[in-house]
């Protein structure tokens, strides 16, 4: 949506995204909870996210205009009000 008026980039760190993914692995499969490894989940992260960002066409990239949220530290909420607050004083 190239016109929107707010364009919003959320990232967070490789480490945070694969301790999450694990956690999520961990509870939806917990009798197989130490099959996954979360050096291996890093590794495969940041392998997709080099492929991802090098694609020719819609490449994983930030828009110029779009607001950097790092979502590393952050939970769902605080996200949320992150950008309700930028959006209010857009608006």
């Amino acid at each position: 949506f190239p016109d929107t008026p707010s364009k919003f980039y959320l990232d967070a760190s490789v480490t945070e995204r694969a301790r999450r993914r694990l956690l999520e692995w961990r509870n939806q499969h917990p009798d197989r909870a130490d099959e996954l490894k979360q050096e291996h989940i890093e590794q495969d992260i940041a392998r997709r996210d080099e492929e991802d960002r090098k694609r020719p066409v819609g490449a994983l990239i930030q828009a110029p205009d779009a607001i950097l949220i790092d979502t590393s530290s952050l939970d769902i909420n605080a996200v949320t009000h992150r950008i309700l607050a930028h959006l209010q004083i857009q608006f």
